[in-house]
């Protein structure tokens, strides 16, 4: 019989712990000063962080909480005081209605890119890798990139074969033709011509070495533009009332789900300029950086 009753005890205990890691949610971004509060010591939640229906939050007046709940949904909570977040899970009501596609890729992108984001937060090795053969001087963008919207592209090259301070000549080559020529440092950026065709054939030319490398550029069609600029458009009504900045993170994060790099990288740079080069942004860019170049 006591046998019985422990193990009813250790199934209630575990089934209680279960629907209470079912309720965590996961920080998408915050506005102003939010902290976690864990006994005397406190510190300001970043995007990934996971906290528990225990866990304490502090939002200062004008500040906002921007979540991911379990059933994976964005939340905003921006009411100033000190709340567990059980209690900020219960002012929300049950039935959020529906959300659109763009939104749901979204958050399965940041959901996604949590893992990164942990494991490849330092970003200084990024430039190492050697995508598979001979070390490449030029890690971003890589072979067959889909320039978009976006035609200023900020360059990225191999740290281990480039110093940060050296200067590399590289030539934009359209159709055969050279087009410019740059002479550029890592994480500067050169500016393809507006009036690209996608049945134009682009390629970067570095001149470093003994044998230069060749990186093709692919431009996206007139179509590719008119489908992903209706969804756009969409972000933007989802995101019309809040802060910039998670409007500029959603784009990013949508950017990276297609594919569009150097879309994604521009956003993760105004995203740091509009920030004050705040450091939950910038371990976001070098995730996404991690990410590409590998």
């Amino acid at each position: 019989m006591l046998k019985f009753f422990l193990s009813i005890i250790f199934l209630l205990g575990s089934f209680n712990l279960f629907a209470q890691a079912s309720e965590n949610i996961t920080v998408y971004c915050t506005s102003g000063k939010v902290e976690l509060k864990s006994g005397k010591v406190s510190r300001q939640l970043k995007s990934y962080d996971v906290l528990t229906p225990k866990t304490i939050v502090v939002l200062s007046p004008n500040s906002k909480l921007f979540f991911i709940t379990a059933d994976k949904k964005m939340r905003e909570f921006t009411k100033a005081g000190k709340y567990d977040v059980a209690k900020i899970i219960a002012s929300f009501n049950k039935t959020p209605g529906e959300m659109s596609n763009v939104m749901s890729l979204i958050i399965r992108r940041f959901i996604e890119k949590g893992k990164s984001y942990h494991d490849n937060i330092n970003f200084k090795t990024a430039g190492v890798v050697t995508r598979g053969g001979a070390p490449k001087i030029l890690m971003f963008p890589n072979y067959n990139t889909t320039i978009l919207f976006q035609k200023k592209i900020t360059l990225v090259f191999n740290s281990s074969i480039i110093d940060s301070n050296a200067v590399v000549d590289i030539a934009l080559i359209i159709n055969e033709n050279v087009n410019a020529n740059f002479q550029i440092k890592n994480g500067e950026t050169i500016e393809l011509p507006s009036d690209l065709k996608s049945s134009d054939e682009v390629y970067l030319k570095i001149n470093k070495g003994t044998k230069p490398e060749r990186v093709k550029l692919t431009i996206a069609t007139e179509q590719q533009k008119r489908i992903i600029a209706k969804e756009i458009q969409q972000i933007e009504a989802d995101f019309k009332n809040d802060d910039n900045r998670n409007l500029l993170l959603a784009k990013a994060l949508f950017f990276e789900s297609k594919g569009f790099n150097v879309d994604a990288l521009d956003c993760y740079n105004q995203l740091i300029q509009q920030s004050d080069n705040d450091m939950d942004f910038i371990e976001q860019k070098n995730a996404f950086l991690n990410e590409v170049t590998q």
